[in-house]
């Protein structure tokens, strides 16, 4: 093995799959299922931010025991999203993928564009209705709330770039966060 290209096994790249882990890759399938995102893909992003070294689709194929045409359509969506990155590993011709130090910014950014996509539909809307109409006030609260969220999302995200630049995140959780 090449000097800093990592173990070759797919399951040395991981720590020991316990239940509870297996329990926490199902959970983000569903979780990121419930975003938008197949479930594997979420499993995908599961595995991803567990592991020691970044995978190659093979790998991930392997620990997730699907086929390998599921991994790389679900990569093409997850590298999209900023989520997952290439990763090169000196001495290796494979391409490998690793959970984006940027996902945060990255979720928060998709919230944004959403949020101001929902924006834009309901002022065209808001234009299009008459002052008066009994249903204005729907309309009004969402222009409203939309804009409360994204202020909050812009602050969450200055918020974050700050607190990573300090780097007094710790890469450690204590229990119960």
């Amino acid at each position: 093995m090449a000097k800093g290209t990592g173990p070759s096994d797919s399951l040395s790249k991981l720590p020991k799959l316990t239940a509870e882990l297996q329990k926490f890759i199902d959970g983000m399938g569903v979780y990121f299922e419930s975003q938008g995102i197949p479930r594997i893909g979420g499993r995908m992003l599961g595995v991803l931010m567990i592991a020691h070294w970044p995978l190659t689709p093979e790998d991930m194929a392997n620990v997730l025991q699907v086929s390998r045409g599921s991994i790389s359509t679900n990569l093409r969506m997850l590298t999209a999203s900023g989520m997952v990155e290439r990763a090169l590993m000196p001495g290796s011709r494979l391409t490998h993928f690793a959970f984006s130090d940027e996902a945060m910014e990255h979720r928060i950014a998709a919230g944004i564009r959403s949020t101001q996509a929902f924006r834009r539909l309901v002022q065209e809307a808001s234009a299009a209705l008459p002052g008066g109409d009994p249903s204005r006030h729907h309309l009004v609260d969402s222009l409203e709330w939309s804009d409360l969220l994204l202020e909050a999302l812009h602050n969450a995200i200055e918020h974050w770039k700050a607190h990573r630049a300090q780097g007094s995140h710790s890469h450690t959780v204590r229990a119960g966060e």
